[in-house]
C-alpha cells in the first residue's frame, strides 16, 4: 500500500464517517422523538434516565472523535511514512460504529424486527473488533513487519473482525445497557480483547528496545489511554465516565500522533 493510497483511503474514510454518523443520528433521533410510548419505555431499555444520558453522551463523544481524528489524519498526516498512524486512523474511524447504538435503541423502542436489531449489534461488534485489531496490526509493523504487506494485514484484520462479530452469540430479545442486544461469551471475549491490548503494548515496548527511541514508549502509552477511553465510552453506567474518557482520548491521541510523527520525521 503506497503513501498515496493511504492518503486517499483516509480521505474516503473521513467522508464515510461523516455520512454514516449524520445519517444514523437523523434516523435514530427521529425514531426516539416520534415514539408515542412515553419516556418510561426508553428508560427501561436504557437502564434509567442516568443510563440514557450517559449512553447518549458517550456516543456523541465517539462520533465527534471519529470524525475529528479521521479528518485530522487525512488532512495533516495522510502522507506520513508512519504505517502505525494509518492503522490508528482506522481505529478512530471504527469509533463511528458506536453511532449505530442510537439506531438500535430506536429499533427496540418501536419493536422492530429482531433480526435488524441483531444485525446492528453485530455491526457495532465488528467495528469494535476491527478497530482493536488495527491497533495490534500497527504494533507489529512497529517491530519490523514490512510495510509493503499493509494491504494483506488490513485484509486479515477485516476478516478476523468479521468472523468474531459473526460467531459470537447474542441473546435475542434481551437488551444490554449499551443499547444493543446482550451478547454471550462476554468473559471470553473480554479475555481476547485484553490479550490483544497486552500484545499491542508489548510490541511497542519491543520496538523501543529494538530502536532505542522513547517515541515508541510514548506511543504505546498514548494507545493505552485511547483504548481505556474507548472501554469507558462503551459502558453506560455513569455520566461521569464521559468527561474522564474524553480527556484520556484527547491526551492519548495527541501523545501517539506526536510521538510517531517525531520518530519518522528524522527517518
Amino acid at each position: 500500500m503506497t503513501i498515496t493510497t493511504r492518503e486517499r483511503t483516509l480521505k474516503i474514510g473521513f467522508g464515510a464517517a461523516l455520512l454514516v454518523i449524520l445519517a444514523t443520528l437523523a434516523v435514530g433521533t427521529g425514531f426516539i422523538i416520534r415514539f408515542n410510548g412515553g419516556l418510561p419505555e426508553i428508560q427501561r431499555l436504557s437502564a434509567g434516565i442516568d443510563g440514557l444520558a450517559a449512553g447518549m453522551a458517550a456516543i456523541a463523544v465517539c462520533m465527534i472523535a471519529s470524525a475529528a481524528l479521521t479528518g485530522f489524519m487525512a488532512m495533516r498526516n495522510g502522507k506520513t511514512a508512519s504505517a502505525e498512524l494509518f492503522f490508528f486512523a482506522v481505529w478512530a474511524f471504527c469509533l463511528g460504529f458506536e453511532a449505530l447504538r442510537v439506531l438500535s435503541l430506536g429499533f427496540m423502542i418501536h419493536n422492530a424486527n429482531m433480526g435488524s436489531i441483531v444485525f446492528l449489534t453485530r455491526l457495532v461488534m465488528f467495528g469494535r473488533y476491527f478497530g482493536l485489531l488495527n491497533l495490534f496490526m500497527g504494533s507489529i509493523l512497529a517491530v519490523g513487519f514490512k510495510q509493503e504487506r499493509m494491504s494483506g494485514v488490513l485484509s486479515a484484520a477485516f476478516l478476523l473482525a468479521l468472523f468474531f462479530a459473526s460467531v459470537q452469540p447474542v441473546n435475542s430479545g434481551v437488551p444490554a445497557p449499551d443499547f444493543l442486544i446482550d451478547r454471550g461469551y462476554g468473559f471470553l471475549m473480554s479475555l481476547f480483547d485484553s490479550a490483544l491490548i497486552a500484545m499491542t503494548l508489548v510490541n511497542y515496548v519491543a520496538a523501543w528496545r529494538m530502536n532505542r527511541d522513547t517515541a515508541f514508549l510514548a506511543s504505546g502509552a498514548g494507545l493505552a489511554l485511547c483504548v481505556l477511553a474507548a472501554l469507558l465510552l462503551r459502558s453506560n453506567y455513569s455520566l461521569w465516565f464521559t468527561p474522564l474518557a474524553t480527556c484520556f482520548l484527547a491526551v492519548g491521541a495527541w501523545l501517539h500522533i506526536k510521538s510517531m510523527n517525531g520518530y519518522y520525521l528524522w527517518r
